[in-house]
C-alpha cells in the first residue's frame, strides 16, 4: 500500500486504532515497555521480550515521535500490507484514552500511568483500565479466575494480580496494564491481599485459606516463593511501611491475633489486635505515620490504628457499616474508607484516622476497594453491584461522582500504577 493510504502512517491514532487494532496495541505496548522499563527488568519478563522491537534512544519521553531510521523491511510489527514509501517512518503517539496532564499547550496527551482493576466474575475480561479514572476500557485475560487484588510495583513497571483458589497455582502480571499473562503461584490458595515493598523489591501476598503457608512472596511476580504465616489465620490484607521497613497483615479470624507483621515478608511475628473483628484492609501512612485498618464488624469500633504494628488502639467508626477497604493519601492528607453497606453514607474520612467522619457515597453499591493516585489527584473506589456505573471517584474524598464501567463484572480490587 502506498504511503498516505494507510491509517497507520500518522502513527497510533484512533485512526490506526480503528483499522488494525491488535497490531496498534502490540505496538503501543513494544515501544512503551521499552520506553519505561529498563534492561534490566525486561529481562525478567521473557513473554514480553518478542515486543520490544524499539528501543528508544535515552531520554525519548513517551508520546515522542521516534526518530528514523527504522526498516520496515524487518519491523516486526508493522501492520500487514504496510509501505511507507519514502520519509521518516510514522510518529508514534499514546493511545486515543482521554485526556490528562499535558505537557505542554499542543502537545501529545502524557499519560502518568493507569488505574487497573480486576473482578472475580467475567468471561475473559476480568480487567479494566483508565488513565484518568474517568474513562475506562476493559482487557482481555486469560480463564475463570477470582481475582481478589491486584498492585503495581513503580520500579519494576509491572502489575500483579493475586486470586482466589479454584483455578489452579495461578498469578497474573501485566507491564502497562494493556496485556495481561499468567503465572506460577506459589500455592494454589484463597489469595486475597498483594503489595510491594520497594525498598527490598518484594511482592508479598496472603491467604484466608493454607496450612502453614499463608504467605508467599516474589521479586520479579513471576517466580514465588511460599512463607509460613504466623498463624493461620484468614489473613485478608497486607501494606507495607516504608518508614519502618514493615510487612503489615490484618485478619478476619483468631483469637486476640488477627495482626501479624514481618521485616522481610519471610519471618512473621503474631501481634495482638485492638479487637477480634472481621479486619477486612490494612493500609500505611508514611506522612503521620500510622497503620490504619477497618472492619466489617464490631459495634461502634470497626477501626484500629498503630504507629509500629506492634501494639493496636481501637477507634471509633464513623458508622457501623461493613468497612471493606482503606487507603491514604498524603497529597489530600486524609484517610479513605468504603464500605459495602449503609445507606448514603458508603464513604468515611479522617485526617488522623482517629476521628473519622461520614461522607455522602455516589451510590448505595456494595463497594469493595478503594485507592488513590498523587499524579492524576483522584480517589477511585469500585464495586460489585451497580449497572454499568461501578465506579465512583472523587478529587478529596468528600466529593463523589459515579463513573461508567465498560462491563458489569464484579469488582474486587484497583490500585494505581505510575510509569514514571
Amino acid at each position: 500500500m502506498a504511503a498516505g493510504e494507510h491509517p497507520c502512517e500518522h502513527g497510533l491514532t484512533s485512526a490506526c486504532f480503528a483499522a488494525s487494532p491488535e497490531w496498534a496495541r502490540q505496538a503501543f505496548a513494544a515501544r512503551l515497555i521499552n520506553t519505561l522499563v529498563p534492561p534490566s527488568i525486561t529481562r525478567k519478563l521473557p513473554r514480553f521480550l518478542k515486543l520490544l522491537a524499539f528501543p528508544p534512544p535515552p531520554g525519548w519521553p513517551p508520546g515522542d515521535p521516534l526518530p528514523p531510521p527504522i526498516d520496515p523491511g524487518t519491523d516486526p510489527t508493522l501492520p500487514p500490507g504496510y509501505d511507507p514509501g519514502p520519509g521518516p517512518v510514522p510518529p508514534i503517539y499514546l493511545p486515543p484514552f482521554e485526556p490528562g496532564p499535558k505537557r505542554s499547550p499542543g502537545a501529545e496527551e502524557l499519560i502518568l500511568g493507569v488505574f487497573a482493576a480486576v473482578s472475580d466474575s467475567g468471561v475473559g475480561t476480568r480487567v479494566m483500565i483508565s488513565a484518568n479514572g474517568r474513562n475506562w476500557t476493559h482487557r482481555n485475560t486469560e480463564g475463570l479466575v477470582a481475582w481478589s487484588s491486584v498492585c503495581c510495583s513503580k520500579e519494576l513497571s509491572l502489575f500483579v494480580a493475586v486470586p482466589l483458589a479454584g483455578d489452579g497455582n495461578l498469578v497474573m502480571i501485566s507491564p502497562t496494564g494493556i496485556y495481561w499473562t499468567l503465572q506460577d503461584s506459589a500455592a494454589d490458595l484463597d489469595w486475597t491481599s498483594v503489595c510491594w515493598n520497594p525498598l527490598a523489591g518484594i511482592f508479598c501476598a496472603v491467604a484466608s485459606s493454607g496450612v502453614g503457608n499463608r504467605v508467599m512472596t516474589s521479586d520479579n511476580g513471576i517466580l514465588w516463593a511460599p512463607r509460613a504465616s504466623a498463624i493461620d489465620n484468614d489473613w485478608m490484607s497486607v501494606c507495607y511501611a516504608t518508614g519502618w521497613d514493615l510487612f503489615c497483615a490484618v485478619s478476619s479470624s483468631g483469637v486476640g491475633n488477627r495482626v501479624m507483621t514481618s521485616q522481610n515478608g519471610i519471618n512473621w511475628l503474631s501481634r495482638v489486635s485492638a479487637a477480634d473483628n472481621n479486619w477486612t484492609s490494612v493500609c500505611w501512612a508514611e506522612s503521620i505515620p500510622l497503620f490504619v485498618a477497618v472492619a466489617s464488624s464490631g459495634v461502634g469500633n470497626r477501626v484500629m490504628t498503630s504507629s509500629f504494628g506492634a501494639s493496636w488502639t481501637i477507634r471509633s467508626s464513623a458508622s457501623d457499616n461493613d468497612w471493606t477497604s482503606v487507603c491514604h493519601s498524603p497529597e489530600v492528607g486524609l484517610f479513605v474508607a468504603v464500605a459495602s453497606s449503609g445507606v448514603g453514607n458508603r464513604v468515611m474520612t479522617s485526617p488522623d484516622g482517629i476521628t473519622w467522619t461520614s461522607r455522602v457515597s455516589a451510590a448505595d453499591y456494595d463497594w469493595t476497594s478503594v485507592c488513590c493516585s498523587p499524579e492524576v489527584g483522584l480517589f477511585v473506589a469500585v464495586a460489585k453491584t451497580g449497572v454499568k456505573n461501578r465506579i465512583m471517584t472523587s478529587p478529596n474524598g468528600i466529593d463523589w461522582t459515579l463513573r461508567t464501567n465498560p462491563i458489569d463484572n464484579d469488582f474486587t480490587a484497583v490500585c494505581w500504577g505510575s510509569y514514571f
